[in-house]
């Protein structure tokens, strides 16, 4: 069952490298202080940025993800990282050994 939990956790990971690969660096880091909840200065003085320049990233951001808030980015995030995730049946044909479907 370990195996079966590592499995998951790495697929979830997966889907959240694939998500943050559309964004170049700095879009990257803006996003991910976004989701660690940092405003726009606090994310303008970590990134030693002006806040003008954040908000500027940010609005790139939400074009890329068709979204209207960085609140929307997130949830999509969330939705998108965490969602669909597979269940025990994906990784076990039903027989004793644990096995992975591969389409």
């Amino acid at each position: 069952m370990a195996d079966l939990q590592a499995m998951k956790e790495d697929y979830i990971q997966l889907k959240e490298q694939l998500f943050l690969n559309q964004f170049t660096q700095a879009e990257r880091k803006v996003f991910e202080s976004t989701l660690d909840q940092y405003s726009v200065r606090e994310t303008a003085k970590i990134l030693h940025r002006e806040e003008e320049t954040i908000k500027k990233i940010r609005r790139k951001i939400l074009r890329k993800l068709e979204v209207s808030s960085m609140k929307a980015a997130i949830e999509l995030y969330g939705k998108v990282t965490h969602s669909c995730t597979p269940t025990s049946s994906f990784f076990n044909d039903g027989t004793d050994k644990e096995r992975v479907r591969f389409l």
